[in-house]
């Protein structure tokens, strides 16, 4: 769907411009796993955070590209983890595994958790 490229990215600076879960359009072959997988992950890659579904059958593709990875969510886990020890010790944006870690990524790693479900406060 190269023509409608354009407008998905139009679309999705909009909603993230304010603050409005983005959601990416339909894939009406609901019947080519292969193409709507395609499209879910390179929806996902734009920063899209789900995709509308017309068949039952496209859930389970949708889900699988759209929830966190064990992976991301074990690292978010860690993440939060490192930012309340620093944050104990009245420190602002600190090194993470060679990466600096300021408000902005914790809110990416909230945001993993929150889409996988579980809790995104830091105590």
């Amino acid at each position: 769907a190269g023509e409608l490229l354009s407008p998905r990215q139009c679309f999705l600076t909009h909603c993230h411009a304010y603050g409005i879960q983005p959601i990416d359009i339909v894939q009406i072959n609901y019947q080519n796993d292969e193409l709507l997988h395609a499209e879910a992950v390179e929806g996902s890659q734009m920063g899209f955070e789900g995709k509308q579904v017309i068949h039952p059958r496209q859930v389970g593709v949708v889900q699988e590209v759209f929830s966190p990875s064990e992976g991301s969510i074990a690292a978010a886990r860690d993440l939060m983890a490192a930012f309340r020890e620093h944050q104990a010790r009245g420190a602002g944006s600190f090194v993470f595994k060679g990466q600096m870690i300021d408000n902005p990524t914790m809110l990416q790693a909230r945001n993993v958790l929150a889409r996988a479900g579980l809790p995104t406060q830091i105590t």
